[in-house]
């Protein structure tokens, strides 16, 4: 009889809230939901099977929240950004409770979620251990993709280049990874910071001419995104002006940008070589713009 309350206030706590948001997606209405999840989730006994349902809902919306009211607050010009720190460690624990108790299939998405949250939460070695328990441990080869991102993150945060090349690698070899994009262009700026020039042009190069790297999201329909494409062509410019650019380089620049922003990267190549010191070839990079300007 027990069991059956429970169940039925999660029942209605779920069916009220799904109308509640519905009619009023707004920040009022979602804290709305916090509240009542909470107070259902106090009601209910350690041991009841209905309490982890709503603990991970719960930590769900816990997450949103934190994540929104972060952002923000790095809108507002945050120096010391501290918005969503107690909705995340609340999230943790929500998170950690729930996992020993979810079935196997629900692991991995939980694994990755909670292992993000410890990294915002200032716990990075816990984050590290977490992922690297998905990678030994999951099945389920998206989520294992996603631990080695993070990790890989991670480290390119840290400045180990090396070591995050090798978390990117990995991912562009696992054929369920949604995140190949995002793994190709940092493994390019990996190569770039360790000092091969000549590698992370090649790779940007590829990442240039293959559709399927130019979307930052992939859900299986390939649409290439033009901002994120002439980020990468404008990224081209800065590691050939690095090496040190021939015509022929001027000319590979120019045709693998988008075509609103072609003018744009060969000005900022010729830019960056005559910061760097390489006047001739400026020169010849706004001769090339000066041209393509008066007979496109």
């Amino acid at each position: 009889m027990k069991r059956k309350t429970s169940t039925l206030i999660v029942m209605v706590c779920f069916i009220f809230c799904f109308n509640y948001f519905a009619q009023a997606s707004t920040v009022e209405a979602r804290n709305l939901l916090i509240t009542k999840f909470e107070k259902v989730y106090l009601q209910l006994a350690p041991g009841d099977t209905a309490r982890t349902s709503v603990a991970l809902r719960l930590a769900d919306l816990l997450a949103e929240r934190a994540r929104t009211d972060a952002m923000e607050e790095l809108n507002r010009g945050c120096v010391n950004c501290t918005a969503g720190m107690k909705d995340r460690i609340r999230a943790v624990d929500l998170y950690e409770e729930a996992l020993p108790k979810v079935k196997k299939t629900q692991r991995g998405k939980i694994l990755a979620q909670l292992g993000h949250l410890l990294e915002l939460t200032n716990k990075e070695k816990e984050a590290q251990e977490l992922y690297q328990k998905i990678i030994n441990e999951e099945s389920d080869a998206e989520f294992v993709a996603e631990a080695k991102i993070s990790l890989a993150e991670m480290s390119f945060k840290n400045r180990n280049y090396q070591q995050a090349l090798k978390y990117y690698s990995q991912v562009l070899d696992i054929q369920e990874s949604k995140r190949k994009s995002l793994a190709a262009y940092k493994q390019a700026w990996c190569l770039f910071n360790l000092g091969k020039t000549q590698e992370s042009i090649d790779k940007l190069v590829v990442i240039l001419k293959t559709p399927s790297l130019l979307t930052k999201i992939s859900e299986g329909v390939v649409s290439v995104d033009p901002h994120y494409k002439a980020e990468v062509a404008k990224d081209l410019s800065t590691f050939v002006a690095k090496k040190g650019a021939s015509l022929e380089d001027i000319k590979m620049v120019y045709e693998l940008s988008p075509d609103s922003s072609r003018i744009t990267n060969v000005s900022y190549l010729a830019n960056e070589l005559e910061r760097l010191g390489q006047t001739s070839l400026a020169i010849s990079a706004y001769d090339f713009v000066l041209q393509k300007e008066e007979d496109p």
